[in-house]
């Protein structure tokens, strides 16, 4: 007393192939070039000093870096290789 199941139909279905349309973005409006007159004014946010201090460098000289991070006068940026030197980068924090 099953119902008998009838199988689809599949039916070829064709489409013309239209190529979309690009909608070009609107270049937005180009402001002035405004010349600064202070130094501190042409400087980028991202515009940080830093330190370099070798891996075999001077116990004194390191220790005084280690004294100046822990006051947080530095901040470790990042840790570099060149070759067989190695060297340690720190971002002076402004205060």
């Amino acid at each position: 007393m099953a119902k008998e199941r009838k199988k689809a139909v599949v039916k070829p279905v064709i489409k013309p192939i239209v190529p979309k349309k690009r909608e070009t973005a609107e270049e937005p409006e180009k402001k002035p070039v405004v010349e600064a007159t202070n130094k501190e004014e042409k400087k980028r946010k991202n515009d940080f000093k830093t330190i370099r201090i070798a891996s075999n460098a001077d116990i004194e000289e390191r220790k005084h870096i280690s004294e100046r991070v822990q006051k947080g006068e530095l901040t470790l940026a990042y840790y570099a290789v060149d070759g067989e030197n190695s060297y340690h980068y720190y971002f002076i924090n402004k205060n």
